[in-house]
């Protein structure tokens, strides 16, 4: 399976996401969201069901002051039908200004963040305030700007600073066609006797969407952290992983589950100290390889690369030097790099990995244990 990075797609990695995708990427971004999101897909598929017009589903924001009108009066001049109509699209625009509503609390207490062109659409992208987002702003989703007194931004994007759950995250960074079939599936057609005859479509959906991020993470254009200890999670854990789509987690080396977040670019601009990686502007045309499909495979192999072992190797030594344990020798050393890369040789350790451990050692003045030497620890 292969797949290349849409122009959409590079725009999300490298300027992050558009205001008008808020409802759909956060809706299962927390217990919260996940709640709004369950009553949002029940009145979608009973929108779906008696009629009510794409148009007005996809710009609430436009539609429903219409609707509001006629219901002040009374809907004088209208059909029953068309008045059963106006109640089903109100019942939706009720569950979807809830998401809303949630998404502009969380950007005013900056658990959500944002940038936009400050004053036009052609200036670049500056960190908005969190204090824009209060009663006096005029905020429209559809349009992606944000207008108080007489400064507006346009062209916002939103992000969380602490990232996104795997769940929100395919919805995100995946392929809009195969999005928009997934958003599709979920929340309309995975109800009563339809869940069974969509589920096997929904599955193979969520499935490539999940590959797609892989791939992403896996080739650095995405970054991930843990939620515990905010530990960086390497590239090469992304090759094989096993992981829990619910829970967002993903097993280690050791068997155990690590519940994860997603990045985004403007976590990353925020806190350069992170992870000490920008994301790069990202060519359309980069054809980008998945490999085979990805099965569980037990234990999770994180393959991280040759600097990242020798980084490893080092900072261990240097850990046990200064806590005065014993320094590692070839065998201890091999199985320590093991937890990052399963299939680690003592040959390739010795010829291609050793040279550059003891380059970066003396760079660093880190004692490495010498040959021969009598474990006793390090003597200070």
């Amino acid at each position: 399976m292969s797949f290349s990075l849409s122009p959409f797609v590079a725009d999300r990695l490298k300027n992050g996401i558009q205001l008008s995708a808020a409802v759909d990427v956060f809706g299962r971004f927390n217990q919260e969201f996940s709640k709004c999101e369950d009553a949002l897909s029940e009145k979608l598929n009973m929108c779906q069901e008696n009629s009510v017009p794409d148009a007005w589903i996809d710009d609430p924001e436009t539609f429903w002051p219409m609707i509001k009108k006629a219901s002040n009066n009374n809907f004088a001049g209208y059909s029953k039908g068309n008045i059963k109509i106006f109640w089903d699209f109100r019942e939706f625009c009720g569950a979807w200004y809830q998401i809303r509503d949630a998404i502009i609390s969380d950007l005013s207490l900056g658990d959500i963040e944002a940038c936009g062109r400050k004053k036009s659409p052609d200036c670049p992208f500056s960190i908005m305030e969190i204090s824009l987002f209060g009663k006096r702003s005029e905020i429209n989703f559809r349009e992606n700007h944000l207008k108080l007194d007489k400064l507006t931004y346009y062209d916002v994007r939103i992000a969380s600073h602490s990232g996104l759950p795997l769940r929100c995250a395919i919805v995100a960074y995946g392929n809009p066609r195969q999005v928009e079939n997934y958003l599709e599936l979920s929340c309309v057609h995975m109800r009563g006797k339809n869940k069974e005859k969509y589920q096997a479509r929904l599955d193979e959906t969520t499935f490539a969407l999940r590959q797609q991020i892989f791939v992403l993470l896996h080739e650095g254009l995405l970054r991930a952290v843990t939620v515990q200890g905010q530990h960086r999670i390497e590239a090469g854990a992304w090759k094989d992983p096993e992981v829990n789509m619910e829970a967002s987690a993903l097993r280690d080396a050791e068997g155990r589950w690590r519940e994860f977040r997603v990045l985004s670019p403007l976590a990353i601009r925020k806190q350069p100290d992170l992870l000490g990686w920008r994301p790069e502007i990202v060519s359309p045309q980069t054809p980008m390889l998945l490999g085979s499909a990805l099965e569980p495979a037990g234990k999770l192999v994180f393959q991280a690369s040759d600097d990242s072992l020798i980084q490893f190797a080092v900072k261990e030594d240097k850990r046990r030097a200064d806590e005065g344990e014993d320094l590692l020798d070839t065998k201890e050393r091999l199985s320590f790099l093991r937890k990052y890369r399963a299939k680690l040789t003592e040959n390739y350790l010795k010829t291609k990995l050793m040279p550059q451990i003891r380059k970066q050692a003396e760079l660093q003045n880190v004692p490495l244990r010498r040959q021969g030497q009598i474990k006793q620890g390090v003597s200070k």
